[in-house]
């Protein structure tokens, strides 16, 4: 969407303007005007794409305003990259502040054109409001949830042991998407509560104790109809009738956002009138501080799915088993799968789109998601209908057309420019060549990928005969991030990827003769590499100390990400182990204190270390654990063991008086 669009551009016009680009002082001063004019856009942004569900007029307002920010883009990635000809450089730094004024009146008009379609503020609450696609009905017909059961049971054996209570409040919490409404769906139709009065009540942003106590009354009320009493007083006094005398209950909050205690409070009071009844409610809710605040008995924080169970969900909704080529998609179904993050809905709506789509959306779908990864904020989902952006993002898949953004090809014997009218904006680009006995050795030409000077993501999937060596032209791909290029046959001389400065991913797996990688790419800042783990517990037992070494190698894409996978296999093992109050030491201060928030949604830290908090914060729950912040001196043990595990050497367990 453009929203994730616009902070990308903001942030790289902020890096130019503060000196990471050798600028001329009137070209900062058109780069600071163009920074406010954007700023300007993105402030209405928020209310343009609510209304682009609806509104073609405002589709077609972003969908310009989106093809803008590409170029701005590209124009800056033109400028930032070197240039080996004085004669180029020159002309180029010649050029730059006309194509900024162009772009800048381009932008204005953007802007200007904003006001022809946006609703005036006293008018806006007489519009018929947009449907909150993020109300699900409780009756929403499904098949068994994939990797759920376990959370379920947890779920229904926390509710179990809440007999004492007449009113008990369990809170279900965690990001968008991550399944909270489907777990408290599987609570309300379990055979456990076939005898209880249900409510099921969507309660949104805005906390209306009137339209929840009306709700409840209706659903709970024996004559079928719609209670629309006015008066909270009487709604309350409605209610203590309904829930008190020798009942069983069952109501479901879905979807609460309210923060305030005072508010929250209100809510509790309104429902624990069940005198003589037994009542439980269960809430879902983003924010771990409002399931805390509201809850009774422990809340339960929601963790993402595997890669595999994602994988699965995708292949029930695409109907996989039933598609020809399965061999082919399924290495592509995996893809797809690990770019999900664990967020079943995400991966639910990447199967509904790809059901009846042939190979080369699979596989530029990969490629989507691959680049969707440059920045945290590009394309960011949450809950909007991944089929709506698909739609608003249409022409960027279509190799014909201008704005081709995503491409996948087929024949890697002709050059790119044959296949489509803008190659310069193509930014993601997979070649899967022909069958190998249908091409001659060294067939792959040269102007296959040199002429897309954008690309941030490069997949040659081309057979051995056709490629047998690494084309040196792959050097002069400056924006490149990701780079995977199998089975090369022949020797290669890989200098020329020191030369991808941006590049953060690296795949020659099944090249037969590749003796080793040049000395300068370890300067390069954003290669993914293998991470060593390294965990020491320790404990008091019979007035000994004991302690063990855990040893273990992970991928990471920083020192950070590797430290809190640590942290994470460190809180598995306390659980398992039936740790009581455990204390967690680490040497990385931002690790410290994001874990210690409890709150990865608000508190992530950082946006790659989140789905480890998230576990981390599942196998501590209820185990009052806490993390401190230590100096790396102190820390020795725990790094002695890690450089020990990316070494290949083997450690054990100690024992000391």
């Amino acid at each position: 969407m453009a929203s994730g669009v616009i902070k990308v551009v903001i942030k790289e016009i902020g890096s130019a303007i503060k000196g990471e680009f050798n600028l001329h002082k009137n070209l900062r001063k058109d780069m600071e005007k163009m920074k406010v004019t954007l700023e300007s856009v993105e402030a209405v942004l928020s209310e343009a794409e609510r209304r682009s569900i609806t509104d073609e007029p405002t589709r077609l307002w972003l969908k310009r305003l989106k093809d803008a920010l590409y170029e701005i883009s590209d124009m800056l990635d033109d400028f930032e990259a070197d240039s080996s000809n004085l004669l180029e450089g020159v002309v180029k730094k010649f050029k730059m502040p006309n194509k900024m004024k162009e772009m800048q009146e381009r932008l204005q008009k953007i802007s200007e054109d904003h006001t022809k379609y946006s609703v005036p503020a006293e008018t806006r609450r007489d519009k018929q409001p947009v449907p909150d696609i993020r109300e699900t009905p409780v009756n929403a017909e499904e098949t068994d949830p994939i990797g759920r059961t376990d959370d379920k049971q947890k779920i229904m054996g926390r509710l179990s042991k809440s007999i004492a209570e007449n009113t008990t409040f369990l809170s279900i919490w965690g990001f968008g998407g991550i399944g909270k409404t489907t777990l408290a769906r599987l609570v309300y139709k379990d055979p456990q509560f076939k005898e209880y009065s249900k409510a099921w009540v969507y309660v949104s942003e805005k906390l209306d104790l009137k339209k929840i106590g009306n709700s409840i009354i209706s659903q709970l009320s024996e004559k079928e109809e719609q209670s629309k009493i006015d008066e909270l007083k009487i709604i309350h006094d409605r209610l203590e009738k309904l829930l008190a005398g020798n009942k069983k209950i069952l109501i479901i909050l879905d979807d609460l956002w309210e923060k305030r205690p005072s508010e929250l409070e209100k809510l509790k009071v309104m429902l624990k009138q069940a005198e003589g009844s037994k009542v439980m409610v269960v809430v879902t809710t983003r924010e771990e501080s409002t399931a805390k605040e509201i809850g009774s008995v422990d809340s339960y924080c929601l963790a993402p799915l595997t890669d595999e169970m994602c994988r699965d969900i995708i292949k029930q909704k695409c109907n996989f088993e039933a598609r020809p080529y399965k061999e082919r998609l399924e290495p592509i179904g995996k893809g797809i799968a690990k770019k999900c993050g664990g967020v079943p809905l995400a991966a639910q709506s990447l199967g509904h789109m790809l059901k009846s789509k042939p190979y080369d959306v699979w596989d530029s779908t990969v490629a989507e998601r691959s680049y969707a990864r440059e920045d945290a904020t590009l394309f960011t989902m949450h809950d909007l209908m991944h089929d709506l952006a698909r739609s608003v993002m249409a022409d960027e898949f279509y190799l014909k057309g201008p704005n081709c953004r995503y491409a996948c090809l087929t024949d890697c014997t002709k050059p790119l420019k044959s296949s489509t009218t803008s190659p310069a904006k193509i930014k993601a680009l997979h070649i899967v060549d022909h069958p190998a006995d249908c091409l001659e050795e060294n067939q792959f030409h040269p102007d296959a990928y040199s002429q897309a000077k954008h690309l941030r993501v490069l997949v040659l999937d081309v057979s051995p005969y056709s490629l047998r060596e690494l084309p040196d032209s792959i050097g002069k791909l400056k924006q490149l991030r990701y780079l995977s290029v199998p089975n090369i046959s022949g020797r290669m001389d890989l200098r020329c990827i020191a030369q991808l400065t941006k590049l953060n991913y690296l795949n020659l797996c099944g090249s037969t003769h590749l003796t080793g990688l040049p000395k300068s790419i370890s300067e390069m800042k954003g290669i993914r590499s293998k991470a060593g783990l390294g965990v020491f517990m320790q404990w008091n037992n019979d007035d000994n100390k004991r302690g063990i070494f855990i040893e273990a190698t992970s991928m990471a894409d920083s020192p950070l990400q590797a430290e809190a996978h640590a942290l994470e296999l460190a809180a598995q093992v306390a659980q398992a182990m039936d740790v009581q109050e455990p204390k967690f030491l680490t040497d990385n201060q931002v690790l410290a204190e994001a874990a210690s928030k409890r709150n990865p949604v608000k508190f992530p830290g950082h946006w790659t270390i989140r789905p480890h908090l998230h576990r981390y914060i599942q196998f501590t729950e209820g185990a009052d654990a806490r993390i401190f912040k230590i100096t790396r001196e102190n820390n020795r043990i725990a790094h002695n063991r890690a450089q020990d595990a990316y070494n290949g050497r083997s450690v054990g367990s100690y024992s000391a008086a």
